[in-house]
């Protein structure tokens, strides 16, 4: 709380400095469309893996208007992995924020660096609802002739292709596809994107067999966190996966981040049959585990959308009333919530048994088809 609150004061200076520095000329769309755009820089600073992977379907859509541009993602060094093998960016420009303004000498020759690219077109790909100033500054700091983002607090002063909010509600990534739809029109909305490698999917299998699962195995993925009042209670958790091994004979994973050291330490004290506690896993390791899951369950986390990213089914636990926008109702995906947010073990198991009969049902009718097709 107090380096939250050390940003915005922060904020604020930097801004009380910049007004008198003026806005430059706003663009318009045909600034853009006029342009041949070769070179484009996607500014994403985040410290949330959910927020990054909620962009894949932005370079998607962006790959798909401008096949032959180089497309670049300037994002925060901490889950830069995501984006590693995207086919959809060409190259990752890595920005460590703490390093580089720390040492204005090294800022200086990172900006150096940054421009020699040339960008014709820079996107603030922040939030939708509030200035980031890391993002805004780095977008007009790039150089680039156009500058497109939101119009919200004090962005005219960095951004001159500015595009007005949609006041709807709609899910994160169509905030972002809003983007390009108003400079190019209709566009491709994909799904969430991690490009896992064949030998992390390898290490993956041969870590599980190494905790003693087995291929015909149901695996349910666990994953504990989340944060402040998002956060499921730990003991629920514990019960859930005692239910899911007992009525459905799951092998379970919890899976855990930095945050959850203290409650994890609650399992490993008290360990039962059928549940492995993974050790710390880095966002690319985590990835190939959630893959190979039948079922995930989570919270509102950054591992929620790495998980849909991988195509694994999921039941999310809301505990705010922020599902309509970060999460993805689906046959294959569910959403649990419940006002006040009190959802209780019971309310998971509906959701979870639902999922596990359409998939079910999907196994059936796919053995069905192939054995029709061998007959005949």
């Amino acid at each position: 709380m107090r380096l939250k609150g050390l940003e915005k004061r922060g904020k604020r200076i930097a801004l009380a400095f910049l007004r008198p520095l003026g806005r430059g000329r706003p663009l318009a769309q045909k600034d853009l469309v006029d342009r041949r755009l070769k070179q484009i820089l996607v500014v994403r600073q985040d410290e949330r893996m959910g927020n990054l992977i909620l962009i894949t379907p932005f370079l998607e859509a962006l790959r798909k208007i401008l096949p032959r541009a180089h497309i670049s993602a300037l994002v925060s060094s901490r889950y830069a992995d995501v984006l590693r093998g995207n086919p959809d960016v060409d190259e990752i420009i890595l920005f460590d924020k703490r390093k580089l303004l720390r040492n204005p000498l090294r800022f200086m020759i990172f900006l150096q660096k940054l421009r020699r690219h040339s960008f014709d077109l820079a996107i603030d790909c922040g939030p939708v609802g509030n200035l980031s100033l890391n993002n805004a500054l780095l977008t007009y700091l790039s150089g680039a002739p156009v500058r497109l983002g939101y119009l919200r607090e004090e962005s005219p002063l960095f951004v001159n292709l500015l595009i007005p909010p949609n006041k709807e509600a709609q899910e994160e990534v169509d905030y972002h596809l809003d983007l390009l739809r108003f400079s190019f029109g209709d566009v491709h909305k994909g799904c969430l994107k991690f490009c896992l490698t064949p030998q992390e999917r390898r290490m993956a299998a041969q870590r599980q067999r190494e905790w003693g699962l087995q291929e015909k195995d149901f695996v349910v993925g666990m994953h504990a966190g989340g944060r402040g009042q998002k956060r499921w209670p730990m003991k629920r958790f514990a019960q859930l996966s005692q239910r899911l091994i007992q009525d459905y004979s799951a092998k379970v994973i919890l899976f855990w981040g930095p945050g959850e050291r203290q409650e994890i330490r609650q399992f490993e004290s008290r360990p039962f049959a059928g549940l492995t506690i993974a050790p710390p896993l880095d966002v690319r390791e985590l990835a190939g585990h959630l893959e190979r899951c039948a079922v995930f369950i989570c919270g509102d986390t950054g591992p929620m959308h790495l998980a849909l990213a991988v195509g694994t089914p999921t039941v999310a636990i809301f505990r705010v009333p922020n599902f309509q926008r970060y999460g993805q109702q689906g046959p294959y995906n569910k959403i649990v919530y419940r006002p006040g947010g009190n959802v209780s073990v019971g309310d998971v198991l509906a959701a979870f048994g639902e999922l596990c009969r359409t998939l079910t049902g999907e196994t059936q009718h796919r053995e069905a088809v192939d054995q029709s097709g061998s007959s005949a």
